[in-house]
């Protein structure tokens, strides 16, 4: 039936809709029923697809999750943990290395405890002992004031040297001798020195008058001679008023040469 010039069609039944008479995003949200979209829907790449974000969430980052087949969100500061130490960085030397640095970028409120593992090192010259010292200026300068003592403890497999094991204390020094007593590294094949530095609240974040406290262990493969070292100690910065400083950078050294090799990753524990 024609109403005047225009050609009366009808009104199309449901069937003879079809996605092809459908612009694009011409369905809105409004269009789309509650509880509707199910799982088939959904494409694999949901997650892949979007942008990474490349680091640590922030505590008020969101997750889904099914609690019991119901769906909730929930805030990265409830799943993240305490407690446990987590990779900040790693530092690989590969040619010589006077030092090995962490600083503020890594030293943050976020950890209350730290720790370095030193894996594979290996200095420039023969017999050296590893060593390091702290900053409370981010680097700028690395404390070398004669406030640095420290207790030690020190075993071989041979009887080379003092007699196994050996303690010793060491007062009033310039920086903490971490590969303890009647031990060095070497530089020849297969000598290497493996760490881990253990340093608390240096930030000072419990505000409690405490002085910086260090704690370490570490052994040594000496392919020369005695086979196999053994270090422990533990240190305290006790300069007069250093109680409430905050300590925000480290350095390690050789107490003479250099580093030639090795790899050096820092943890923070979190609260």
């Amino acid at each position: 039936m024609l109403l005047g010039n225009v050609l009366d069609l009808g009104t199309p039944s449901d069937a003879t809709v079809t996605t092809a008479k459908l612009g694009a995003d011409a369905v809105t949200a409004a269009k789309i029923a509650d509880d509707a979209v199910e799982s088939e829907h959904l494409n694999n790449n949901i997650i892949s697809g979007q942008t990474a974000l490349a680091e640590a969430p922030a505590d008020t980052d969101e997750f889904l999750l099914s609690d019991g087949g119901t769906i909730k969100r929930i805030d990265y500061s409830h799943i993240k943990g305490g407690g446990a130490y987590e990779k900040l960085v790693t530092t690989t030397v590969s040619s010589s290395a006077n030092t090995v640095e962490f600083n503020s970028t890594y030293f943050t409120t976020a950890h209350r405890d730290y720790k370095v593992v030193i894996t594979g090192l290996e200095p420039s010259a023969d017999d050296e002992q590893l060593a390091v010292r702290f900053s409370s200026d981010n680097g700028s300068s690395f404390l070398d004031s004669s406030d640095y003592d420290q207790g030690a403890f020190g075993a071989r497999s041979d009887s080379s040297g003092a007699a196994a094991p050996t303690g010793r204390n060491i007062a009033n020094n310039n920086r903490f001798l971490i590969t303890g007593v009647n031990a060095s590294v070497g530089s020849g094949t297969g000598e290497k020195l493996h760490a881990h530095i253990e340093i608390f609240d240096p930030l000072n974040q419990n505000s409690d008058n405490q002085f910086l406290t260090v704690m370490w262990d570490c052994v040594i493969v000496d392919a020369d001679a005695a086979k196999v070292q053994r270090g422990s100690g533990a240190g305290v910065f006790n300069a007069s008023g250093a109680e409430d400083t905050v300590f925000n950078a480290i350095s390690i050294f050789m107490a003479s040469g250099t580093i030639d090799k090795g790899s050096f990753t820092l943890y923070g524990r979190k609260i």
